[in-house]
């Protein structure tokens, strides 16, 4: 390959910094449940880690996990994922299993999470008070009727929820 053969998309920096980082804008999406991993939280709790691919509006998948741990505070995030997932039934008389969602394909509520300080003792260099990047989460997942059918990703610029759970 010679050097004049190569190519690229010249993009602005935070055009850049987005796609290094893979981030979404704030929006609905759709998304395909591609696997799971059965997991403990910090806090003792047991829970699962779904992992997605959100497609943005050029079809491309971003990969994202997903955290629904099984507490009283986090139900609304399970019974919503099995709706969007066509397992409403599943979850209503119990017999939901995580497995049962892999291969569905469902609408999400992404949402961008500013990154935290890094601790001290995980600075390997940086300077202190550096930050962790942004990164996009589930915010939800949206039942058929909840969607912007046909339309682009929108964001309605309000996060509805703050778990509070540390992860």
């Amino acid at each position: 390959m010679m050097m004049e053969d190569f190519s690229y998309d010249a993009m602005t920096e935070e055009e850049a910094q987005q796609q290094r980082f893979s981030l979404l804008p704030e929006g609905e999406y759709e998304a395909s449940i591609e696997k799971y991993e059965g997991k403990m939280s910090s806090s003792g709790n047991r829970m699962v880690v779904f992992l997605l691919h959100v497609y943005d509006a050029n079809g491309r998948p971003h990969e994202l996990n997903d955290y629904i741990a099984f507490t009283p505070k986090m139900t609304w995030k399970l019974r919503h994922h099995c709706v969007a997932a066509g397992l409403e039934k599943e979850f209503a008389d119990k017999s939901w299993r995580p497995k049962m969602s892999i291969g569905k394909v469902v609408k999400v509520k992404v949402v961008v999470q500013p990154g935290s300080e890094i601790p001290a003792d995980k600075l390997k260099g940086k300077a202190p008070g550096a930050r962790y990047p942004d990164r996009n989460a589930v915010d939800d997942y949206l039942a058929a009727g909840d969607i912007n059918s046909g339309k682009a990703p929108q964001s309605s610029g309000v996060q509805e929820f703050n778990d509070d759970i540390p992860w």
